[in-house]
């Protein structure tokens, strides 16, 4: 008889599960690793790209959470742009002198995502997405005489107006055009229905789960579609001169009303 030579620890654990699955001992299940859905591989995927870039991977785009709510914010590019956001990663989103846009600045929560919108420019567009990473808190430039948003009805104590804290998510490669919305919205009730189209003169919009995820599809379609970019669209028809774009204020490095 011929002897069994003697096995290491790490040899034995090595070919024990194989031993005892031949015997008929134990399923071959035990040693398979449970397989991860589909859908949760892919939502691994995209908070490992977006919380490590600022520009989505080409045709894949975040959809909506019941987790969060939506914005959408304004700023004219040649005071505030996405590209000047994406160089500091985060910053104070102040400047708001409209009630009713700052009572919407007081609904945001850490966590919420919103657009960033180009606007007063030649092709005002929905940009790109920033994540809401502080809540609303008084905003300093309205106690700043040097500011040109300061109000003289602000004080320390009682500051009439909120700022919230954004962080950068990532950049459209294809923005979303307003004449891409207001042609969509001819025959999409849920495009029809965003306020920034209702309501234009304002600086801040809630946006529905619905609008976000067909938002989210548009900039998609727009990658499929080819060049669909600002530049592109200026290009092909020329823009009338908007006289509401202010000029940069001492002290001032941005944006709406």
């Amino acid at each position: 008889m011929v002897g069994i030579p003697p096995l290491s620890g790490r040899r034995l654990v090595t070919i024990l599960p194989t031993l005892l699955i031949s015997a008929g001992r134990i399923s071959t299940c035990a040693f398979q690793t449970p397989p991860r859905s589909h859908h949760l591989l892919r939502r691994s995927y995209i908070s490992r790209q977006f919380l490590t870039t600022s520009r989505g991977p080409d045709s894949l785009h975040v959809q909506s959470s019941d987790d969060c709510n939506y914005f959408l914010l304004k700023s004219e590019p040649d005071e505030f742009s996405i590209q000047d956001l994406q160089k500091c990663e985060e910053e104070e989103w102040d400047g708001v002198r409209n009630f009713q846009a700052r009572n919407k600045i007081r609904l945001m929560k850490v966590g919420d995502l919103a657009f960033f919108y180009h606007s007063s420019c030649k092709v005002p567009a929905i940009v790109g997405t920033m994540k809401i990473v502080r809540e609303a808190a008084p905003d300093e430039t309205a106690l700043d005489p040097k500011h040109s948003g300061y109000d003289p009805k602000s004080t320390p104590d009682n500051c009439r107006w909120d700022a919230v804290r954004v962080r950068i998510q990532y950049i459209f490669d294809h923005p979303v055009t307003l004449k891409q919305l207001k042609e969509r919205a001819s025959t999409d009730e849920v495009i029809a229905d965003m306020s920034l189209l209702r309501q234009s003169r304002l600086s801040v919009h809630e946006v529905t789960t619905k609008q976000w995820d067909k938002v989210m599809e548009l900039s998609a379609t727009n990658e499929e579609d080819g060049d669909s970019s600002p530049e592109a669209e200026s290009k092909a028809k020329p823009s009338p001169d908007l006289s509401r774009k202010r000029k940069r204020a001492a002290g001032s490095n941005r944006k709406r009303s």
